[in-house]
């Protein structure tokens, strides 16, 4: 008989999410709640236990299996070849309730190549990988105890819990299950959705919580300039090069989103819901651009973990930037190709703010040109 605990009910979480690592460690078979289902993981360094669970799996018709990742990070050392695209993804939906399917490549080997025969069976048939990172406290907790991977059944299971309450296939475990943390009913109470990705082409397999529409607006590419308070340069900026986008592609700044591309702007020291300054709204009025309807928003983690290049406008701001973001360092670059700073016209005269437009405006025609080439 499976031991069930109601993790809800327990003094500390935590004492029950090592009671699974030990279980899992012994070659246990655990139930574990994601946000999206409850699932049946093993450990995916023992090879025992994977045995039983590829054996259990397909008794039971439990579908698909996952291999659980503590982050993107982690991913990257098994699967090392995830592309541009594959690592976009990574970054910007994870951990949440979206998974992606990849190749495994014979030639840049990754930990993936040297797992357990039965856990490459289980989770790598065909060469193929589906990863996931769940956002659930409970499997988190169990991933950073881990050295490895949790390999994960359940999650496309034929029969599941409705609304992501225990499954229906639990009563049938007869003891092959030997911990059950019981979190009541999941988040969602529907799968995660399914992506394939081969290169920069993307595939839907399985709509479940993320929706197409939202995967594509995920595989966009994101341009974010940056300068201190988000109300002169970095707003100039992102408007002169959505103009300049919209021309280059035949649409209009509206309709950038569903051509593929998003344009923001950003400061280090940005107040929320501040007022463009009256002089960048005048200068941009003069190239047919329109900035009053311009807020300023803050730099945060979010906004840098989502975006594929960023362009600041002085040295300090990219120092400052990767003193709290170093793994961002590829992504984070000067908006000056001649690697010089764009001076402040914060309080200057009007003849200020248009000599640093143009300014931008020379720079952010390389900077298109770079991003069609690429």
């Amino acid at each position: 008989m499976s031991d069930v605990v109601a993790i809800q009910d327990a003094d500390d979480p935590q004492d029950i999410i090592q009671q699974a690592v030990e279980r899992l460690v012994q070659g246990g078979l655990v139930v574990v709640p994601t946000e999206t289902r409850y699932v049946i993981v093993a450990d995916g360094l023992n090879a025992d236990a994977t045995a039983r669970l590829k054996a259990w799996g397909e008794r039971h018709q439990l579908g698909s299996a996952v291999l659980a990742m503590s982050s993107n990070a982690r991913a990257r050392d098994y699967v090392p070849d995830l592309g541009a695209l594959g690592g976009k993804f990574l970054r910007r939906c994870w951990p949440g309730p979206i998974s992606f399917e990849f190749a495994v490549s014979p030639t840049v080997r990754g930990l993936s190549s040297v797992l357990p025969e039965s856990t490459r069976q289980l989770a790598a048939p065909d060469g193929l990988v589906i990863l996931r990172s769940p956002a659930h406290d409970v499997v988190q907790g169990i991933l950073r105890l881990l050295p490895g991977p949790l390999v994960m059944l359940g999650e496309y299971a034929a029969r599941n819990g409705h609304g992501g309450a225990l499954p229906d296939w639990l009563p049938g475990a007869n003891g092959a299950i030997s911990f059950v943390i019981d979190d009541g009913n999941c988040r969602y109470g529907a799968s995660s959705s399914l992506v394939r990705v081969r290169g920069e082409q993307w595939e839907l397999l399985h709509e479940g919580v993320v929706t197409e529409r939202t995967i594509k607006h995920l595989a966009s590419h994101y341009i974010l300039f940056v300068c201190t308070g988000n109300t002169c340069r970095s707003p100039m900026a992102e408007g002169i090069f959505r103009r300049m986008l919209a021309e280059n592609l035949g649409c209009t700044d509206e309709e950038l989103g569903e051509r593929g591309f998003i344009v923001a702007s950003a400061g280090i020291s940005a107040m929320p819901g501040g007022r463009p300054s009256p002089h960048a709204v005048e200068v941009l009025k003069q190239k047919s651009i329109d900035l009053t309807g311009h807020e300023s928003q803050p730099l945060s983690g979010r906004l840098l973990q989502q975006a594929d290049r960023v362009f600041t406008m002085t040295r300090s701001h990219r120092d400052a930037i990767l003193r709290e973001c170093p793994d961002a360092e590829e992504r984070v670059h000067l908006l000056s190709r001649k690697g010089t700073d764009i001076s402040d016209p914060y309080g200057s005269q009007v003849e200020v703010y248009h000599k640093c437009a143009d300014e931008m405006e020379q720079h952010l025609r390389q900077i298109l040109a770079d991003l069609l080439v690429a």
